[in-house]
């Protein structure tokens, strides 16, 4: 892959010292971030403050969620951007037994990701501009998007226990 963007390069088109001078510069704003996303937050291992344990999802463990799994076979989630990895969607059916859409708009996957997951070419509507649309991602034709609760009531859905974005 190439960056599409005339100043900035992507991880894997720079040489290691350019990579190393890019956290250099970088560096300062994460850490800035890192401290407004964790204030409060004391870090025991795989457990939060409190009696909220970390359960991952999706390939190395990409994807965490606080807190009990919900009850089997009657949870929902909703799913979008999973570019080319579904498993999250995957592992929360299997391992929780929830019932899931995933969507995105600029990948083609089968439209059963697994027996209780389905995919969908759909996007989610945003109050931003999306930063993989101003790049082209997924080619030049429109997307069709949709809100989340125009989607929870097409589906039916009462309530919907987890979502990811």
């Amino acid at each position: 892959k190439k960056s599409l963007h005339p100043k900035w390069k992507l991880w894997g088109e720079m040489t290691v010292g350019q990579q190393g001078e890019a956290l250099k510069e970088v560096m300062p704003y994460m850490e800035k971030y890192a401290k407004l996303l964790t204030k409060g937050i004391k870090w025991q291992g795989d457990v939060i403050h409190g009696d909220c344990t970390l359960h991952k999802f999706g390939k190395g463990g990409g994807h965490q969620l606080c807190g009990p799994p919900p009850e089997p076979d009657k949870c929902s989630f909703i799913s979008f951007g999973i570019n080319d990895d579904p498993s999250f969607d995957q592992e929360i059916a299997e391992e929780w037994k929830c019932r899931g859409f995933a969507g995105d708009p600029t990948v083609h996957h089968p439209s059963k990701l697994h027996p209780k997951v389905t995919f969908h070419n759909l996007g989610a509507s945003m109050v931003m501009e999306n930063e993989e649309r101003k790049v082209n991602k997924g080619g030049g034709e429109e997307w069709w998007s949709t809100s989340m609760p125009s989607l929870r009531r097409f589906l039916g859905l009462e309530r919907i226990e987890i979502i990811k974005l």
